[in-house]
C-alpha cells in the first residue's frame, strides 16, 4: 500500500514539474506578404491555420521541375520535398511590440531556411512560434507545430 502512495506522489510531482517548465520555443519572424511562406486560414474564425514554408533551393518553378525530372529518372528515390508544413489550432494573438513575446531565440524566416531548418542552441521544444510583422507595425503570433514534410 505504501508503494502505491509513493508511486502516486512521484507521478503527481512529475506532472507538476512538467507543467511548470516553460518550453524553450523558437520564434520565426516574417513580414506580411513574404514570398517564402504561404498561409492558409481554414476556418472563418481562424482557429486552424496552415503554413507552408518553401524549402531552400525550391523557390522557383524551374527548380521544382528539375527536381521532379531527377525523381522520375530514378524510381528508387523518394519524391522531392518542396515545403515544410506547420499548423496552428488557435487564433493568432496580436501584439504591439515583438518584445512582448517570450521566446528563447528569435530568427527570421530566411535565416531559418538558410540554416537548413536547424534550431539554434537553447531551443529544444517541438513548439514553434510564428510571428508575422504587419504593415501597421503590429505583430501576430501563432503557436505552431511542424506537421510533416510534403
Amino acid at each position: 500500500m505504501k508503494k502505491k502512495y509513493l508511486l502516486l506522489i512521484f507521478m503527481l510531482m512529475v506532472c507538476f514539474f512538467g507543467q511548470s517548465q516553460n518550453p524553450e520555443k523558437l520564434c520565426v519572424c516574417f513580414f506580411q506578404g513574404n514570398d517564402y511562406i504561404d498561409i492558409k486560414i481554414q476556418n472563418r474564425d481562424s482557429t486552424y491555420t496552415y503554413f507552408k514554408v518553401v524549402r531552400e533551393g525550391f523557390e522557383t518553378e524551374e527548380a521544382r521541375e528539375i527536381a521532379f525530372k531527377q525523381y522520375r529518372s530514378n524510381l528508387f528515390d523518394l519524391p522531392p520535398n518542396f515545403y515544410l508544413t506547420f499548423i496552428a489550432v488557435e487564433r493568432p494573438i496580436k501584439f504591439d511590440s515583438i518584445d512582448e513575446i517570450n521566446c528563447a531565440a528569435t530568427i527570421s524566416l530566411n535565416e531559418y531556411r538558410k540554416n537548413s531548418y536547424k534550431r539554434p542552441v537553447g531551443t529544444h521544444s517541438s513548439l514553434f512560434v510564428f510571428i508575422q510583422e504587419n504593415t501597421d507595425k503590429t505583430f501576430l503570433k501563432w503557436n505552431v507545430l511542424m506537421e510533416s514534410i510534403e
